[in-house]
C-alpha cells in the first residue's frame, strides 16, 4: 500500500510539473507575441514618420 501511494504521489508531482511547464510555455508565447506586435507597430510608426519627412 505504501509503495503504491508513493508511486501515485510521484506521478502526481510529475503531472503538476508538466502542467506548470505547459503554463509557462504559454505565457512565454503570449509575451513573445506581445513583444513582436509592439515591435511591428513601432516599425510601422517610424516608417510612417520617414514617409512624411520624405514628402
Amino acid at each position: 500500500l505504501l509503495y503504491q501511494i508513493s508511486k501515485w504521489s510521484k506521478k502526481r508531482v510529475m503531472d503538476q510539473r508538466r502542467i506548470r511547464i505547459k503554463r509557462t510555455r504559454k505565457q512565454c508565447l503570449m509575451l513573445w507575441k506581445l513583444i513582436s506586435m509592439s515591435a511591428l507597430l513601432g516599425a510601422l510608426k517610424s516608417a510612417r514618420k520617414d514617409h512624411r519627412n520624405n514628402t
